[in-house]
C-alpha cells in the first residue's frame, strides 16, 4: 500500500468519523432541546442526572437553583447586559461549538500534513549535490545499476533480479 492510498484511506476514515459525530451531535442536541422545552412548559428547571444530586440546576449555566427556581447568576448577567445597553446574548448552541472545533481540528490536521509533505520535499532537495553516481552491470540480468561513490567496493542487491552484486565500476 503506497503513501497516497494510505492518505486517501485516512482521509475517508476521518470524513466518516466527522460525519458520524456531527449526526450524533445533532440527534443529541434535538433531544436536549425537546427536554428543555418540556421543562419550560412545566415551569421547572432541567435536573442534572448525577447520582445523589436531587437539586434542580439552571439549564443555561448548570449551577444549583434556589427555591424560587430562578438562577440569580443568569439574571444578574442579563441585568448587567441591559444596563450597559448591550443585547443579551444567547448561549452558543452545541452544534455551533462543535462545528467551530471541527473546523479548527481539520485545519490543524491539514496544516500538519502539509508541513510534513513540505518538509519531506525540502529534505529531498537538500541531498548532497556533490555526491557522484557510478554505474556497474549486474552479472546475472545484465542491467546497468547506478550507485553512490561511497558504496564502491561493497555489496548490495540488484533492483531487478534481487541477486547479490558487488558495486564495482570496473565490472562495466
Amino acid at each position: 500500500m503506497n503513501s497516497s492510498s494510505r492518505a486517501k484511506l485516512l482521509a475517508a476514515l476521518f470524513g466518516l468519523l466527522l460525519v458520524g459525530s456531527i449526526g450524533f451531535l445533532i440527534i443529541q442536541g434535538r433531544a436536549d432541546e425537546e427536554r428543555a422545552e418540556k421543562a419550560k412548559d412545566l415551569g421547572k428547571a432541567i435536573r442534572k442526572e448525577t447520582p445523589g444530586d436531587d437539586h434542580p440546576r439552571c439549564p443555561e449555566c448548570g449551577k444549583e437553583l434556589p427555591a424560587t427556581l430562578e438562577c440569580p447568576f443568569c439574571l444578574m448577567k442579563k441585568a448587567q447586559a441591559k444596563a450597559e445597553g448591550k443585547a443579551v446574548s444567547e448561549p452558543t448552541s452545541r452544534v455551533a461549538r462543535y462545528f467551530a472545533y471541527s473546523i479548527i481540528g481539520v485545519t490543524l490536521t491539514l496544516g500538519t500534513v502539509y508541513l510534513g509533505v513540505h518538509m519531506r520535499k525540502i529534505r529531498g532537495i537538500r541531498r548532497p549535490v556533490h555526491e557522484m553516481k557510478l554505474k556497474t552491470k549486474c552479472p546475472y540480468c545484465k542491467r546497468r545499476v547506478s550507485f553512490p561513490v561511497r558504496l564502491e567496493g561493497t555489496y548490495g542487491s540488484c533492483p531487478t533480479c534481487k541477486n547479490r552484486i558487488r558495486f564495482d565500476p570496473a565490472a562495466t
